[in-house]
């Protein structure tokens, strides 16, 4: 600002020297000291604005969490699954969706003991098994979202004990109810994102080759399984996979456009 403020004011003293006519303010005169101190001192209300909340937000972020707002804060997602079944908020006003979510202060990662003690106090359930899945932006540019899934062996014990409104759900149930839009955004991709990096993990290899030789091949599907799935869904490299695997038109041509040409390289984890 400093060398901006040098500059116009150099240019406004050599126009003054050499163009400016005070028998009379004509269009030129006008314009150099009446418009453009104008319009900049508008653009440096804006542009200081736009930093100092920026440094507002930031604070806010680090030094105290508001509670009468979901900004800044963390919004955390738990899919509770038992066997083949997910169990999901039975309101009928609401779509359907998890009723395990809850706002915390804002964290970047959670450890899943933090987020099973967390299950435990709000729904009375011990018999869980948490694990990791992703996370992702928020609707809200301040808010991050962490997902988790939980583990239940008895379905009847934590329907019993955990105080929440819902019911358990097939996933041929969830895809019909999907389709009559019935299901949750959130829910949906998160749905998704498991089935699209599951799929490709078990299909193929870190570098999209077939993992049997058969094309096109389409694994088992199961919710059941999910505890035994070795494979990690925050992992960018599966989602690559997913849509860039041996299996697509092209594959290998575009592997190496991407190797010699683009100088992509492989995609990996942070």
């Amino acid at each position: 600002m400093l060398s901006l403020s040098a500059l116009l004011t150099a240019l406004t003293y050599a126009y003054y020297f050499t163009f400016y006519i005070n028998t009379n303010i004509n269009t030129p005169n006008e314009l150099v000291f009446i418009w453009i101190p104008g319009i900049l001192y508008i653009m440096s209300v804006i542009l200081f604005g736009m930093r100092y909340l920026g440094i507002y937000q930031y604070y806010r972020k680090e030094v105290a969490h508001q509670a009468d707002t979901h900004a800044d804060s963390t919004l955390l997602r738990i899919m509770i699954l038992c066997e083949d079944f997910v169990y999901l908020s039975s309101d009928s006003e609401k779509q359907l969706d998890t009723p395990a979510e809850f706002y915390i202060p804002h964290r970047d990662r959670m450890d899943p003991s933090e987020v099973k003690t967390i299950l435990q106090k709000r729904t009375n359930c011990n018999d869980c098994h948490v694990r990791f899945l992703y996370n992702s932006p928020g609707f809200n540019s301040d808010c991050n979202v962490l997902h988790f899934v939980s583990f239940i062996s008895d379905a009847e014990v934590f329907d019993g004990n955990s105080g929440l409104n819902g019911q358990w759900y097939t996933l041929h149930q969830i895809v019909k109810e999907q389709k009559a839009g019935h299901v949750a955004a959130a829910l949906t991709q998160e749905i998704n994102r498991i089935h699209r990096v599951v799929m490709a993990w078990k299909s193929y290899d870190r570098n999209g080759h077939r993992l049997y030789p058969i094309k096109n091949y389409t694994p088992i599907f199961n919710l059941r399984d999910f505890p035994k799935w070795d494979v990690d869904l925050d992992d960018p490299v599966w989602i690559a996979v997913s849509t860039n695997n041996e299996d697509k038109p092209l594959f290998h041509l575009r592997n190496l456009w991407r190797k010699y040409v683009a100088g992509g390289g492989k995609v990996e984890k942070d």
